[in-house]
């Protein structure tokens, strides 16, 4: 990795897919990788500085692999990696 303090590096669903399947040894069916958010709702304060106002914070706390069906769009084929 470069040295550069800030560096940002961006990945797909599909290369965060293909990477978790190569990471699980799995070595057959076809996978989606999902984001798994939880989402926490409440009073905030305004950022206009006027009191607050309701919201919502949206976690993510992992990423999942889901095997699905082989016609399933965006599907990663273990076999292939």
């Amino acid at each position: 990795m470069s040295d550069k303090a800030n560096e940002v590096k961006k990945f797909s669903l599909e290369e965060i897919t293909k990477l978790l399947i190569k990471e699980s040894h799995i070595t057959e069916g076809y996978y989606l990788a999902l984001i798994v958010p939880t989402i926490n709702g409440g009073q905030f304060k305004s950022k206009d500085g006027d009191g607050s106002k309701q919201g919502i914070i949206i976690e993510f706390d992992s990423v999942r692999l889901l095997k699905v069906d082989e016609h399933t769009e965006s599907a990663v084929s273990a076999a292939d990696m």
